[in-house]
């Protein structure tokens, strides 16, 4: 089983362009919400897939931190497999 992600500067190391960073956000009631994302350090941004439907979506990293996925990090629900 992985561990909490606890911070966007650690999400930015695990999330490697060629093979992202597998995790998923724990819902209530333990449900998941799996995502693949991808950090691309040299225009500081984010590729996330969200596995419940294929969709994806790219982000920078402030509108990652006021998103739902930077609001999981911070309430330590951000979880890597």
């Amino acid at each position: 089983m992985g561990g909490k992600i606890n911070s966007i500067k650690e999400l930015k190391q695990l999330a490697k362009p060629d093979d992202g960073c597998e995790c998923y956000i724990r819902l209530n009631h333990g449900t998941k919400s799996s995502k693949v994302i991808r950090y691309f350090d040299g225009t500081d941004t984010f590729h996330i897939i969200h596995e419940i439907d294929g969709s994806d979506e790219n982000m920078t990293t402030d509108e990652l931190i006021n998103s739902f996925i930077g609001k999981a990090i911070s309430f330590g629900a951000l979880i890597t497999y």
